[in-house]
């Protein structure tokens, strides 16, 4: 974004009131620019024309380091954690309806958003202070002649300037976010990403986000009672029916590391036939969670964070742009130290962004290592192959890889509460594991998990699921003469391998995946058709990370009713616009 900042003259009050602040020959107080914007930019720049032959339009330049410095820890967490109203200047309304913003001051603690004139709060105990302490810190007055630039980070200082005295004054400002720390495009097609957006209503927005606060409790509880000497945690294991060695890492997690946190986590919304929301405002669907993907952390999120951040009047974008960040900082990862994936067979999408993430953004290195090179040494893990101390890593592992490690290695991971790595081993085999769909759509089950009736809301975006071996009798005859309503999955796997879709397949395939005794773990779930956009059919994800819901991220599209990305799907950004 290119401005002129050049001053307007005028007699008429009237028309002086209607300029924008810098088309004026004011004093500007310190401030940040963009401070009423959602996202504001990280860099400005101001390039001279032509400069103020007589001495005014100084420049002057304060650091936030200097002002936190001054600040008082309760000013400090207040202006971080308290929302505060910005108005917008009518110059810079982008609709009728948004005339300001609600947000904080200090962002991440060491960045800030600031324009005293448009904040409705004058007379806040905190802003006083800090407002008094501008006054106070250190000036620095550039000295900007002709065809001279200054570029500041727009987050981290404060820049004002004099009373302009000379009007042939005139400069260039520009207003700019740092590239993205990782190429998408190295890894996603471009050619597959569709220019324009589909759009969606507030409402569906929020519903998504209670959906998720519900499924999050839901969860969270079916982890911690699953080694419980209870009837809940007897069906639970009954459920998932696991070998005796994920049993017990799920049983030692659960004593070791108690405060279970689920890290990544991603439910995959399909965009079933139904009257319950809009696409476009035309397309009625009803949102379903198919499967919920936990195995690979990063799968999806990069992707996201890179083509849906871009939009400030994109409810999506508000998200999407701390994605990544808030990751980092929820998992405790450490950007002085080094980084460790953790991979084999798998060939991999976001994990190799987060391996350019990483390279960029941290003095240390970002390593991958296969699994076979991780040992215990002098109570440390090792990467045998530079004898590099393993203290932070990122899991990308099929579950039977996981089996595969060594057992002094996998009791380091359980027993170990300094190591830092995603996603927790009980987040992978249970949260990933398609039979406990069949424990999300049973109700009594979750009247007992819950004790009362919070399961009601999530029955409507769940399909109705059993495990093969388990499906009551009075279903079985149904199942197998209206196969059109339901699909089979297998229990564990992903990318849709191996599914059979009851109205693709003929009558003796849909009964011969079904009794098939080596089936039996695997699933049976019902079958919704796809609401289409251009001919494909849409699946959204929901990027969750511990209590964290991101909302939506990019939408697949497809022909096939196996809709991915890695099958040659294509992929489009959503859209709710801010209120």
């Amino acid at each position: 974004f290119v401005w002129h900042v050049q001053p307007i003259q005028t007699n008429s009050k009237i028309q002086k009131q209607s300029l924008a602040r810098s088309q004026t020959d004011d004093e500007f107080l310190f401030h940040t620019d963009c401070s009423y914007e959602i996202n504001p930019p990280e860099y400005m720049a101001l390039f001279v024309l032509e400069q103020d032959q007589f001495g005014g339009g100084q420049l002057e330049v304060i650091q936030l380091s200097d002002i936190l410095q001054s600040l008082s820890i309760k000013t400090r967490e207040k202006l971080s954690n308290e929302h505060f109203r910005i108005n917008i200047p009518l110059e810079f309304r982008k609709s009728k309806e948004l005339d300001h913003i609600d947000a904080p001051i200090l962002l991440d603690h060491d960045k800030i958003r600031y324009r005293s004139d448009i904040l409705s709060e004058q007379n806040h105990e905190e802003l006083n202070e800090l407002n008094l302490i501008i006054q106070q810190v250190k000036k620095y007055q550039p000295e900007l002649n002709k065809y001279t630039m200054i570029i500041l980070n727009n987050q981290k200082y404060l820049h004002g300037r004099t009373k302009i005295l000379d009007h042939r004054r005139h400069l260039l400002r520009v207003r700019f976010n740092r590239t993205c720390p990782y190429d998408v495009h190295s890894i996603y097609e471009k050619e597959k990403l569709f220019p324009e957006y589909l759009t969606f209503s507030n409402d569906f927005y929020d519903y998504l986000q209670n959906q998720h606060e519900n499924l999050q409790k839901i969860l969270s509880l079916i982890v911690q009672q699953y080694d419980q000497p209870t009837s809940l945690g007897e069906e639970i294991r009954q459920t998932f029916q696991f070998d005796s060695k994920i049993d017990q890492i799920i049983r030692q997690l659960n004593i070791y590391r108690p405060n279970y946190q689920m890290n990544s986590y991603r439910p995959d919304l399909m965009f079933s036939q139904g009257n319950l929301f809009k696409i476009n405002g035309k397309y009625s669907f009803q949102p379903k969670i198919c499967e919920i993907n936990a195995r690979f952390p990063f799968n999806g999120y990069f992707l996201s964070a890179a083509l849906c951040s871009t939009d400030c009047h994109n409810r999506y974008s508000q998200k999407s742009s701390r994605i990544i960040e808030t990751i980092i900082q929820a998992s405790k990862f450490d950007l002085t130290k080094r980084m460790f994936i953790v991979k084999s067979k798998e060939h991999g999408y976001d994990i190799h962004l987060f391996e350019q993430y990483w390279t960029k953004k941290s003095s240390q290195q970002c390593l991958i290592i296969h699994p076979n090179d991780l040992k215990i040494e002098n109570n440390q893990l090792i990467d045998q192959q530079t004898n590099f101390i393993i203290e932070q890593f990122v899991l990308e592992l099929h579950q039977d890889e996981i089996l595969n490690l060594s057992n002094e290695v996998l009791e380091y991971l359980i027993r170990n509460n300094e190591i830092k790595y995603i996603n927790d081993l009980r987040t992978i085999f249970l949260l990933h594991d398609k039979r406990l769909f069949s424990l999300l759509s049973n109700q009594p089950f979750l009247y007992s998990l819950l004790n009362d009736n919070q399961q009601k809301p999530i029955s409507q975006i769940i399909p109705k699921t059993f495990v093969i071996n388990k499906i009551p009798n009075y279903l079985k005859d149904s199942i197998v003469h209206n196969k059109q309503d339901w699909c089979i999955k297998p229990n564990s796997g992903g990318k849709g391998e191996n599914i059979t879709i009851g109205v693709d397949a003929t009558s003796d395939e849909w009964a011969k995946q079904l009794f098939d005794s080596t089936h039996e773990q695997w699933i049976v779930q019902e079958y919704f058709g796809y609401v289409q956009y251009k001919s494909m059919n849409l699946c959204g994800m929901l990027l969750c990370f511990n209590e964290q819901c991101f909302n939506m991220g990019i939408i697949r599209m497809a022909p096939n009713k196996i809709v991915n990305i890695s099958r040659g799907g294509h992929y489009i950004r959503p859209y709710v616009h801010q209120q």
